[in-house]
């Protein structure tokens, strides 16, 4: 895992231009749900809390608050060192949210059920990753609008095709239905 700050560092490096705060805190926050979905792990040792404006892991709002811009240079942590699988997520969530501006990011997580529900829990708690991937699984198993991830080890189903496949299990002789339901899961 990496720090908030060389994540930051490594998303503003790629981005190549200032951002606001704002939107540093969400693109930081699309990679870690989007790591913890795409390989079951963290990408940083911080959680990020249910606040007001969208996801924000507190010290990094804390470093940046009082900034109109956030540069790269302005996070004074070298770039981290980075496995390739990591690299290329994060490359991967930069190219495909740059184009939205921090209020479009703040109604987007506001739309998405792990800050939704940390929110009703109360201000300020914790977003868990459980939620996150949970979410963002669902999405990509509903072919939703999501970036072109790396190859994973992980293959994303729809509930309902799930459920099926549960059923399937359960007969007395799964093998025609399941075989069915899982030539189905794959193509749908």
């Amino acid at each position: 895992m990496i720090t908030v700050f060389e994540l930051a560092k490594e998303i503003l490096t790629r981005i190549d231009q200032s951002v606001s705060g704002k939107k540093i805190q969400k693109l930081a926050y699309y990679c870690q749900a989007w790591h913890v979905t795409a390989f079951n792990e963290p990408l940083i040792d911080d959680s990020f809390q249910a606040w007001e404006h969208g996801p924000v892991v507190r010290q990094l709002w804390g470093r940046h608050r009082y900034a109109m811009a956030v540069r790269a240079r302005d996070i004074d942590t070298p770039l981290p060192d980075l496995p390739t699988h990591s690299a290329e997520l994060i490359a991967a969530v930069v190219e495909f949210y740059r184009s939205y501006s921090g209020d479009e990011l703040e109604n987007m997580t506001h739309e998405e059920l792990p800050w939704k529900s940390a929110w009703l829990q109360g201000r300020n708690t914790n977003i868990e990753l459980t939620a996150m991937r949970r979410y963002y699984s669902g999405v990509l198993a509903s072919h939703g609008h999501h970036p072109a991830l790396p190859a994973s080890s992980f293959e994303y189903v729809r509930m309902d095709d799930f459920e099926e496949m549960v059923a399937a299990l359960s007969d007395d002789a799964p093998s025609d239905r399941l075989a069915s339901t899982l030539r189905r899961a794959k193509f749908s």
